[in-house]
């Protein structure tokens, strides 16, 4: 398994340079195609749906629009300028009007992989919500890696941290992770004790089994066992990272219940909203 088609989609953002550096090195370290997406929400969809024009202010929609076309083609010169000076040979731009997670996430089901932004919420340039990556992750199957501004490219996938909980998402996780575990120099698994039975999913012994499965494909990963105690799993998770220096958390999104997590939050709410490492997000 490889990645050979990833999508990085951009805003007007401090965070893009993150994105495209990502991207670009992912790109060669996998011989992949890479595309720049940059999505706008026109603006009579916009008022439609959220209101927040001076009725009859005769030709703001068409300024904004005309503003986010700008826009677009300096991402695209960007992007297609950095491709060029890293000797990245398959790279192309697309530009999209439309919902933006919607559109992000159809145009992410032909990729392996898509990389985005979080959103900074000091940056007036960043835009969407913290949980759009979660949305884009649900809505196209694929996995989101999902970076902050100032996530360094050069240590990028040394040291890879599994949250392993033996759900469904985790295990999806897992398999998307394949080619980054196979290239770090260090995986771990981290497995929090969130205080409820999981013996039946995880064996006799938590970890032991999914760290089986990752030996067979040639990854040496370590299983850690954590305590939850009377933290958040999203705090034992980036604590844990931080504590060990891991550059990449890899984990199952929305893993109990999509539903309740996306209406009143959950782990990967609060990883989101926190965020201070590199985090690939699988529903």
């Amino acid at each position: 398994m490889s990645y050979k088609s990833l999508l990085l989609y951009v805003d007007g953002g401090e965070g893009r340079g993150a994105v495209f550096d990502h991207g670009l090195r992912l790109a060669d370290w996998f011989d992949a195609h890479v595309t720049g997406l940059n999505v706008h929400l026109p603006s009579y969809q916009a008022f439609a749906v959220y209101g927040g024009y001076a009725v009859g202010d005769g030709g703001v929609m068409e300024r904004l629009d005309a503003e986010a076309r700008d826009l677009a083609d300096r991402l695209r010169d960007e992007f297609l300028g950095r491709a060029r000076r890293t000797g990245c040979a398959k790279a192309e731009w697309r530009y999209v009007e439309g919902e933006t997670a919607g559109s992000i996430s159809v145009n992410a089901r032909y990729a392996d992989l898509v990389i985005m932004p979080c959103k900074d919420p000091d940056d007036a340039n960043s835009l969407g919500t913290p949980e759009l990556p979660a949305h884009v992750a649900l809505g196209c199957a694929r996995p989101v890696l999902v970076l902050p501004a100032a996530a360094p490219v050069d240590t990028f996938g040394r040291h890879v941290l599994l949250a392993w909980n033996a759900t469904r998402e985790a295990t999806r996780a897992a398999t998307a992770a394949l080619p980054l575990m196979k290239r770090a120099g260090r995986v771990t698994i981290a497995v929090v004790d969130e205080g409820r039975r999981m013996d039946t999913a995880h064996g006799d012994v938590p970890g032991a089994d999914i760290a089986l499965y990752l030996a067979r494909h040639g990854i040496n990963a370590e299983v850690m066992q954590l305590s939850k105690g009377g933290s958040e799993v999203s705090d034992v998770l980036l604590s844990t990272a931080a504590d060990r220096g891991a550059d990449l958390l890899c984990m199952g999104a929305y893993g109990h219940s999509r539903w309740r997590e996306l209406a009143l939050g959950g782990t990967t709410h609060d990883i989101l909203r926190s965020m201070t490492v590199p985090t690939m997000l699988v529903c």
